[in-house]
C-alpha cells in the first residue's frame, strides 16, 4: 500500500513511499500551482538514514541539516526540517520496514489491534498472499514482531485476538 505525505500545509513538501519495505522512497519540494515541473528526488538505502538522521539532528540542534547529494537538492531550511521531521521519520519506517510492521508501529487507538505478525515468516500478514514457513519458525516457533522480550507466538495471538461480531 502506497502512501504520501504532505507536511505541514501541505504546499511546500511530498513524500512518497510506492514500494513500502523495499527501501525507498521520493521526496520534492512543491512550489506553487505547476508542481510537474519540480524533480522528484529518489532515496534508497542508506540516504534514507542520512535523510531521517540529518533532520532529527537538525530539529534538535536548531540548524538547517546539512546532507549529501543527492539529498542536498532538497536546499532543506531549518524551518523546513522542523516541518518534514515527523513525515520523513514516518516514510522512512514505511519505506524500510513495510507496512506490516509500520502498521504495527503507528497504531491507531481507534482501531482494534492487528493480528499477531511473526517477524521471520510474516505469518498474521494481511499483505502476502502466502506465508511460507521459514526453517527458523520450524526449529524454534514463530517470533512476534513488536512484543516485549519473552512473549511467546501463542501469547500474542491469544492477546491481540478480536473479539467476535454477533
Amino acid at each position: 500500500m502506497s502512501m504520501c505525505w504532505y507536511p505541514g500545509d501541505g504546499e511546500r513538501f511530498e513524500i512518497s513511499v510506492d514500494d513500502p519495505g523495499d527501501g525507498r522512497l521520493h521526496m520534492r519540494r512543491l512550489r506553487g500551482d505547476d508542481d510537474a515541473d519540480y524533480e522528484w528526488i529518489a532515496l534508497a538505502g542508506g540516504h534514507l538514514g542520512v535523510l531521517a538522521r540529518e533532520v532529527l539532528t537538525a530539529v534538535i540542534e536548531d540548524r538547517a541539516p546539512v546532507l549529501p547529494y543527492p539529498l542536498s537538492r532538497l536546499q532543506l531550511t531549518r524551518d523546513d526540517a522542523r516541518l518534514i521531521a515527523a513525515s520523513v521519520q514516518q516514510a522512512v519506517l514505511l519505506a524500510a520496514a513495510g507496512t506490516d510492521r509500520y502498521d504495527r508501529i503507528h497504531v491507531d487507538p481507534d482501531d482494534s489491534p492487528a493480528e499477531a505478525l511473526c517477524s521471520s515468516c510474516s505469518l498474521g500478514s494481511p499483505y502476502t498472499g502466502a506465508v511460507t514457513i521459514s526453517e527458523r519458525c520450524l526449529e524454534h516457533g514463530h517470533q512476534p514482531f513488536g512484543e516485549r522480550s519473552g512473549v511467546s507466538w501463542a501469547d500474542a495471538v491469544r492477546r491481540r485476538a478480536r473479539p467476535a461480531r454477533a
